[in-house]
């Protein structure tokens, strides 16, 4: 997903939940503006809609890997 530095994108335990929860670390404007513009390329990514997808699948829902 390339996250902005100093970043971190945490699931729930266990994945109960398609909840994520996204944590930014910055020591001034400079790094403040520069994980901003990363959030905002992040946003346009196909790869965060397909994490989402994944995320709220349900077990009758999940692919079957004993197929592959």
């Amino acid at each position: 997903l390339r996250l902005p530095p100093r970043s971190r994108l945490e699931h729930s335990p266990s994945f109960e939940t398609p909840e994520l929860t996204l944590e930014l670390r910055f020591t001034g404007p400079r790094q403040f503006g520069e994980a901003v513009h990363s959030l905002q390329r992040l946003r346009e990514n196909p790869a965060l809609d397909e994490l989402f997808h994944f995320l709220e699948l349900t077990p009758e829902e999940e692919p079957d890997d004993a197929s592959s």
